[in-house]
Order: structure tokens, then C-alpha cells, then sequence
């Protein structure tokens, strides 16, 4: 069996995000970059050699053979905002993760060293897969961190107007740039994986009711890891041995890359506190969240939470309304980070889980819920008035 990853080095962003060693950082020469890429697409040069073949054939598995595959993709991505990056790619692929190295100017694109032309090519034929994790990079946020690392060389006499544009040519790296941090990461699950996901749902209650696969897919998986306990139980025997491998690799892997970042954030949110870093994993599936309205507390169900940027949440949620009739309210609420600062209180944030709620809080919702829920039925009520004046006569039996 073939298990193809990248080295999960020190990370200089997201947590854990899969990365070479500075060491073998250090060694490298610069061989491509998409600007490179893009003249070679044009010019047709089939010179360049890249690991695809060599990784293909290395990782190629005989018929039949259990595939357990997790491989990473490292994918830059330009919003092309400003001027010295118009040209660049918006996005291209990398099998290593990407770093701006000595020589690159400031019109540079950040670049790893082994470009994937072909995604779709590089999976569909080359390589039997569990998951693929896609990692990505902002190519305007790392030119913003070095820009202080690029020397400025002299230029040559030439009209203003030329000189202007060429200016980012001759701002150069003398030595090799950090490791790119990454600002999000994605899973894509093969089909089995999917099959086998979904052939669970039925079979336990701890599972959720949907998969939503573009979502739930994004980092930090709180779905996935609210039940990865689930793919490696009992309820595995029944599935077939291709889907019981899949769920063994998407397990180890939830497990592996966000069990530490779990139990930091939980340290920390017992003291009442969460940082900017963790605070997405506050929201678990199905997890009661509070908000106030009006100066009153509005509980409501947790469907799916993602990370827009590191300052905002996507929250969508459901509650019970009555119209005369009762139904299920679904809602989207953004949410925003209330500060700058990189910690803030749990009970800071405009919509937090209930059990970080202060004393009573919770009771009193729960008490009021109760009483919501009990009017779905009519019921009859006993009670005295007063007779006289409505012509009513007594008779006794």
C-alpha cells in the first residue's frame, strides 16, 4: 500500500498546516514560478520536468489493492487588488508548500516549487485517493509580510512613466522568503468516502441528519470531528472493505490534525476566554447558541457554522415560530470577532453557545421553551367566576 503526504512541519498560520521543514526550505533553488508556467502554456515548452510522473509512478497501485491515499495539494490564490499582482494566475496548484525564494522580485507571484497544471489529470489518473486536502495561501498577504525583505537595486535612467512600472523588478529577494502561512483548508473525499458517510447516517443517532460536502468540508470540520469516533466503531463491519479503509484514513486524519487545537480551545474557553484562532470550534452540530434581541435572550439550534474570514462566522440556524401554526424559522446570522484584540470573552461575542451563558440564563430559556412547546395542544381549563348576573340556576343532583 502507497501512503502519499507532505511533512506536517511548524506551521506559520493556520494550525498544523501541512508544510516542508525550514531546513529543506533552506536548500532550495528556484526552479518555477507561474510566471514561468504561463510562458511555457503559451510557448508549449515541454522542457520543464515536474514530480508528476515520478510521484504517479511511485504511488500508482496494482488492481485491486486497497487504496488509503491522503494527499496534499498546496494552492496560491492572488485577488489580483493590486497593481504589482494584475498579472499573476488567481489561483494555481503546487505539490509543495509555496515560498517566495532569493532572486524573486516584488512582481513575483508566490509559487511553490512543483506546479500541478492539471488537478483533475493529477487525481483522476495518476492516483487512487482517500481524501485530498487542499491547503490555501493569499499571495497579496504574503507580499504584505516581506515587503520589508526586498532589497532595492539601482535602475536604470529611463522615462517616468516606464519607470514606475518597472520599479517592483528591482526590488529583489537576497535570501529565500518564509514558509507561505495558510488561510483556510479543504478536504475532498473520494466517492466511496461519501457513500460510506452517508450509509452511516442511518445506522447512528450521534451522526448528523445532512452532509453538506461544500461546508462541512472546510476547516475545522466540527461535523467530522463531532462523530470521527463514529468511522473507526462497530457500525463500521457493515460497509465494505474499500469504505471501512476510507473512513480509517479520514479518522486518523481529523484526529491527528485537530485534537490538540480542540483541547486548547476548551482550556482556554473553561476559564470564560477564546482567541481569534480557535473561535469557529466554539460552534459544534446541533450545538444551542444565544443571542439578545430586543433585551431579551433568543435561543437557537446550530445546522452549520463556517469561517468567511478570521473576523466573521456564517452561522446557520432554526428555531421554533408560531404563526398559528408552528414551524421550524431557519436563519443565516454573520457573526463578527467584537474586538482587535486576539482574546475576548466567550460572552463578548454577539452569538455564543448557551453553556458559557451566566447563571440562570440557560434555566430560564429552557423554562420558557417549555412553555412555548406545551401551547402546541389546546387544553382545557378549570377555573371559578363569579355567577350572579348571568341568569344561571343551580341544581343539585
Amino acid at each position: 500500500m502507497v501512503s502519499l503526504s507532505f511533512s506536517n512541519a511548524t506551521s506559520f498560520g493556520l494550525p498544523g498546516a501541512y508544510s516542508y521543514t525550514m531546513e529543506i526550505h533552506a536548500r532550495r533553488k528556484r526552479i518555477w514560478s507561474p510566471d514561468d508556467a504561463t510562458e511555457a502554456s503559451v510557448l508549449g515548452d515541454t522542457q520543464q520536468i515536474t514530480p508528476e510522473a515520478e510521484i504517479a509512478k511511485r504511488a500508482r497501485l496494482s488492481t485491486g489493492e486497497s487504496i488509503t491515499q491522503q494527499i496534499t495539494i498546496h494552492r496560491v490564490r492572488c485577488p489580483r487588488t493590486q497593481r504589482n499582482h494584475a498579472s499573476h494566475p488567481p489561483s494555481f496548484h503546487y505539490v509543495d508548500t509555496p515560498a517566495m525564494v532569493a532572486s524573486d522580485n516584488q512582481s513575483t507571484a508566490l509559487h511553490g516549487q512543483f506546479p500541478l497544471r492539471d488537478v483533475d489529470n493529477y487525481l483522476d489518473e495518476n492516483f487512487g485517493f482517500s481524501i485530498v486536502v487542499f491547503v490555501d495561501y493569499d499571495c497579496e498577504i504574503y507580499h504584505a509580510k516581506i515587503k520589508d525583505a526586498f532589497t532595492r537595486l539601482p535602475m536604470p535612467s529611463m522615462p517616468h512613466d516606464m519607470n514606475l512600472g518597472m520599479k517592483p523588478f528591482f526590488r529583489v529577494l537576497q535570501h529565500d522568503g518564509p514558509i507561505a502561512e495558510a488561510i483556510t483548508e479543504q478536504l475532498q473525499l473520494s466517492e466511496t468516502l461519501e457513500e460510506a458517510l452517508h450509509a452511516l447516517q442511518s445506522q447512528s443517532p450521534e451522526m448528523p441528519s445532512e452532509w453538506n460536502f461544500d461546508n462541512d468540508l472546510i476547516y475545522p470540520y466540527p461535523k467530522l470531528y463531532h462523530c470521527h469516533h463514529i468511522f473507526v466503531g462497530p457500525l463500521k463491519q457493515n460497509l465494505d472493505s474499500q469504505q471501512q479503509t476510507d473512513l480509517q484514513v479520514l479518522s486518523s486524519y481529523i484526529n491527528e490534525r485537530l485534537t490538540s487545537e480542540y483541547e486548547r480551545m476548551e482550556e482556554l474557553a473553561a476559564t470564560g476566554m477564546v482567541d481569534r484562532k480557535h473561535w469557529m470550534m466554539l460552534f459544534l452540530p446541533d450545538d444551542t447558541v444565544i443571542t439578545l434581541q430586543e433585551g431579551q435572550y433568543r435561543a437557537f439550534t446550530v445546522k452549520s457554522c463556517r469561517l468567511v474570514d478570521e473576523n466573521t462566522l456564517e452561522m446557520a440556524c432554526w428555531s421554533w415560530e408560531y404563526d398559528g401554526n408552528f414551524f421550524q424559522n431557519h436563519i443565516m446570522m454573520p457573526v463578527k470577532w467584537p474586538s482587535r484584540s486576539k482574546q475576548v470573552a466567550i460572552t463578548d461575542i454577539s452569538v455564543y453557545p448557551v453553556r458559557y451563558a451566566a447563571e440562570g440564563i440557560e434555566s430560564a430559556l429552557r423554562n420558557r421553551g417549555n412553555t412555548f412547546w406545551s401551547c402546541r395542544r389546546r387544553k382545557y381549563v378549570n377555573y371559578d367566576m363569579p355567577l350572579q348576573g348571568l341568569g344561571t340556576q343551580l341544581v343539585r343532583l
